[in-house]
């Protein structure tokens, strides 16, 4: 059955008449929540597709190193290509007794332009064949899918149940109830607490934080924890104040208690107030990438509000972003593997698949690093009000009061999705069906190739430019 559990711990202590400090600790599990899951999860390593599909990019290389053009078909013996049964069943209905026969390798899907792009050495796609889309997917495509039973391979060679083919609620998804994944968080507080007293009122109080989730990769690996990143994420670090101070000048303030009645009215007794808040940036998570030029840390300190040569607004210097844009242009066809911007250099993104090692599970993290998570640009927030009463005649008061909300003029922009991918790049997910907060990762991250999609557009919420509020009330 699903639970939660919550502790907490704290400790206070009297500084002076007037003030306190605490500190406190608050953790927290959910676990065992109610999820539905896809049977029908596609599976390329125990039938063997992953490892031909590997013959099938050696194929590709080979045809276009001895000139026979951008094919990935068997050539013959001596031709340095291979056999590809699997392949050859789904396309041509041949089966494997055929499959050393180079004259079966017929049809335009051998050099399909769509097929050519999943086998690129610098970003392969296995997963680009086994997916259920209906124009290029050996499980989608329904001819396909009877080419190859023709052939003699099981109906059910990629999923469990074909005849229910689906994701998630959708219609003829093979789900199965369980109970599955969870979230749990820890928090550490300090709380100083300066009560209203001589003038003045003082409360600030900082809090650490970290909040983690765990994802599915598929039934053929474990549950993995990652921290949750977004806006319904944590925030890491965050210090935040509230003030009030009477200004003390005027009627039964310290200084000028005896001034004019009419310089009172003008400079004795305002008040000052105001909230302020410094803290990191949500979590974002760059996904299963590959870093490259860079650790974590170093990536950590470039991230921050900066201009392009254009005037445009990223989160990242130029080089890191110009050189991603390459990295994730790929080619299957070209002498360098890349795209016509050229090979990257430097410091850079990369797909988590590549020439050494392909992903089992998508964004598992057999060649990535499964979630790259850090603090998004630090925000910066202070609301400032200055107010001031004057007694009317009998019961009446009459107060003005001035607000300036974002004083430092500090905006701050929209970094990435609601659910914490930096604009830019792209994780594909299935969202639960339960209330469980985890998810299946179905591809592994990709990164736009333009590096206009890197860029920052909009404003997040409330905090956008300055504003002054000028405010004026009667009461009596």
């Amino acid at each position: 059955m699903p639970y939660t559990q919550s502790w907490s711990a704290g400790w206070q202590r009297k500084i002076t008449n007037d003030s306190a400090i605490e500190f406190r600790y608050v953790g927290s599990k959910h676990a065992n929540d109610w999820d539905s899951i896809n049977i029908n999860e596609p599976n390329i390593t125990t039938n063997g597709f992953l490892n031909e599909f590997r013959q099938a990019q050696a194929n590709l290389q080979a045809n276009i190193a001895a000139g026979r053009g951008a094919t990935f078909a068997y050539m013959g013996a001596g031709t340095g290509t291979n056999p590809l049964p699997i392949f050859l069943a789904h396309f041509n209905a041949a089966n494997a007794a055929n499959a050393g026969n180079a004259a079966v390798y017929s049809g335009a899907q051998w050099t399909n332009a769509t097929n050519l792009g999943f086998l690129a050495a610098r970003n392969p796609n296995p997963w680009g064949f086994a997916s259920t889309v209906s124009a290029t997917g050996l499980i989608g495509n329904a001819t396909f899918r009877n080419n190859a039973v023709a052939a003699g391979l099981p109906v059910n060679f990629f999923v469990a149940n074909p005849d229910l083919l689906g994701q998630g609620n959708t219609a003829g998804a093979s789900n199965l109830t369980v109970n599955s994944g969870g979230t749990r968080a820890h928090s550490l507080q300090v709380d100083f607490r300066k009560r209203f007293s001589h003038g003045f009122q003082f409360n600030p109080s900082y809090t650490w934080s970290l909040a983690e989730v765990q994802n599915r990769y598929g039934f053929a690996k474990p549950l993995e924890w990652v921290e949750q990143a977004g806006q319904v994420g944590n925030v890491r670090h965050a210090l935040k104040a509230n003030f009030a101070v009477e200004i003390p000048v005027g009627k039964d303030r310290k200084y000028g208690a005896d001034m004019h009645a009419f310089l009172d009215a003008i400079v004795g007794g305002w008040s000052l107030d105001g909230v302020f808040r410094l803290q990191t940036g949500e979590v974002l998570d760059f996904g299963n990438v590959r870093l490259v030029g860079m650790t974590k840390n170093e990536l950590q300190k470039e991230i921050k509000v900066q201009g392009g040569a254009g005037g445009q607004i990223f989160i990242l210097p130029a080089d890191i972003l110009d050189n991603t844009v390459k990295a994730f242009n790929v080619s299957a066809t070209s002498a360098s593997g890349y795209g016509s911007g050229g090979a990257p250099s430097g410091r850079y993104f990369a797909p988590a698949n590549g020439p050494d090692c392909i992903e089992s599970a998508p964004g598992y993290g057999d060649c990535g690093l499964r979630s790259l998570t850090v603090n998004a640009p630090s925000l910066t927030r202070l609301d400032l009000g200055i107010s001031k009463k004057f007694d009317l005649p009998g019961r009446f008061t009459f107060e003005f009061r001035g607000e300036m909300l974002n004083a430092l003029n500090d905006p701050y922009f929209n970094p990435a999705t609601t659910a914490g991918v930096p604009l830019g790049f792209t994780s594909t997910v299935a969202a639960p069906n339960g209330p469980v907060a985890g998810r299946t990762l179905t591809a592994n991250t990709t990164g736009a190739t333009n590096v206009d999609n890197y860029r920052l557009t909009e404003l997040l919420g409330d905090n956008q430019s300055r504003q002054v509020q000028l405010v004026w009330r009667v009461r009596w």
